[in-house]
């Protein structure tokens, strides 16, 4: 598009700058001529207008007068001064300079037809060639289709078509996931370089290089854009039912229904070799995604882990990678993730799920972000190893109480809790629990009965405390 430096340089129309020289860059997409007072009415963004100065105010108001001008966005103004009109006062300059908005003079036999005769022509040239160059971008789209070109194929032929340097960024991670071959590697320096959200779920910008002191044309960026993003969603739809599929396996590995051999096809497929693990996930806050879209990062395309939500319970199947474990929990709003052991023949699913649980109850207690079941010293020391453990261990001393609330839907279990919680006052735990304090010494008398422990015995209050930190660590006690 042509701009107010290039018309300054054309030969015979004798314009000059008064002010405002900076702004000499603004493109120029219409002429148009008044001599009214009120310019401002007659015009639009990216017009330059001409006058002979007939409208001009006074000295005094020509600042102002300007200024209102400079408001609507036109892309300069041309004096073409009358004998009778007022002089472009020094204020009228200033304001053009402070907004670098150019404010030009021309001899006033000028001629406004010939000048907006060079500018409609290039107006309609300009519009010739966008149209020219979306028919090229479409075209070349389309062909990419026929020839079922993959999602790199068809960025490389929309490239061509529009003459660009294309790039897909990840929002998340600033990272490169496809980019085109023109100007690839090139130098900031080298070209002219800017981003264009991608609209869509998948969080991408489109990164457009064009040769240096061309800007790209925005109606066609508005196209390259929306091709884009309609590929983009095609892709996000492939990627909503691979995690579809990776919910049932892993669902069904965590119910029992699958061993882990069943689904060694599957994995190598996705991109996991070597030792698997399974993590517990909490997310955090302010992520760039979260448990229901964290599979469309680009950042976790390879390898594909499994993923699954069920309750308020978040948990993936994937490769021993600490690395890859720092970047779920960034992209997730700094997770608290818990990792079990890696999954084998002695490590089975239901003990990684146990294992990924209390990983993920150390982390959260530490503030750690990740942590790996094992490596907090006083859980291997106090604690069960396994979920089988941990079940008898809690049959053994609440295994009557859970069994009296079950049948007779009592609350023996809840008054336990509040009970120990309240450390063991009578008046706290009644009042918690909403009940007399008689009918609170007759909960616990009941438990007696059923256990032989007294809660408010040393043993009782020892035994029954670290049962119910082995189930809620265990995941076996709500």
């Amino acid at each position: 598009m042509i701009t107010v430096d290039n018309l300054i340089r054309i030969p015979g129309l004798d314009i000059e700058y008064l002010g405002g020289i900076e702004g000499g860059g603004r493109p120029v997409s219409w002429a148009h001529a008044v001599d009214l007072p009120d310019p401002w009415h007659w015009v639009e963004a990216g017009d330059l207008v001409m006058t002979t100065g007939a409208g001009l105010p006074s000295a005094k108001d020509q600042a102002a007068w300007l200024l209102r001008l400079i408001e609507t966005g036109v892309s300069g103004l041309i004096i073409a001064p009358h004998p009778k009109a007022p002089n472009v006062d020094a204020s009228m300059i200033r304001m053009a300079d402070e907004h670098q908005f150019p404010l030009l003079k021309a001899p006033f036999e000028l001629e406004f037809v010939a000048l907006a005769r060079v500018i409609i022509k290039n107006s309609l040239d300009i519009e010739h060639e966008r149209l020219e160059n979306a028919k090229r971008i479409f075209d070349a789209y389309g062909d990419s289709l026929s020839r079922e070109a993959d999602r790199l194929g068809r960025l490389e032929a929309i490239a061509r078509g529009v003459g660009w340097g294309l790039a897909l960024v990840d929002d998340a991670t600033g990272d490169i996931v496809a980019e085109s071959g023109r100007h690839k590697g090139a130098g900031v320096g080298d070209v002219e370089e800017m981003l264009q959200e991608v609209p869509g779920r998948l969080r991408m910008s489109l990164r457009i290089r064009t040769e240096k002191n061309t800007l790209p044309d925005p109606l066609l960026m508005h196209y390259v854009s929306g091709i884009t993003a309609l590929e983009l969603e095609q892709y996000a739809k492939s990627l909503d039912e691979r995690r579809r599929e990776g919910e049932t396996v892993l669902r069904s590995l965590l119910k029992g229904a699958l061993e882990m051999r069943a689904i060694s096809p599957v994995l190598e497929q996705r991109g996991m070799s070597g030792d698997v693990v399974l993590l517990s996930i909490r997310t955090g806050s302010h992520g760039s995604y979260d448990e229901s879209t964290i599979h469309l990062s680009p950042a976790l395309r390879d390898p594909e882990i499994l993923l699954l939500q069920e309750d308020d319970q978040f948990f993936a199947l994937a490769p021993d990678d600490d690395a890859l474990f720092e970047k779920m929990s960034f992209l997730l709003g700094k997770a608290d993730i818990g990792v079990s052991l890696p999954i084998s023949g002695v490590v089975g699913i239901p003990e990684a799920r146990r294992q990924a649980h209390l990983a993920l109850q150390d982390s959260l207690e530490a503030n750690a972000g990740i942590s790996r079941y094992g490596s907090v010293d006083e859980e291997q020391a106090y604690f069960p190893r396994s979920i089988a453990e941990s079940r008898a261990l809690i049959r053994g001393i609440l295994g009557p109480v859970i069994e009296h609330d079950r049948k007779s839907r009592g609350d023996l279990m809840e008054t336990l809790e509040i009970f120990l919680a309240a450390d063991r006052s009578f008046v706290r735990a009644a009042r918690e629990l909403n009940i007399h304090r008689q009918t609170l010494v007759y909960r616990l008398n009941t438990i007696e009965q059923l256990t032989k422990l007294h809660p408010n015995s040393t043993e009782g209050t020892a035994r029954f405390w670290y049962a119910f930190q082995v189930g809620k660590r265990a995941g076996l006690l709500p």
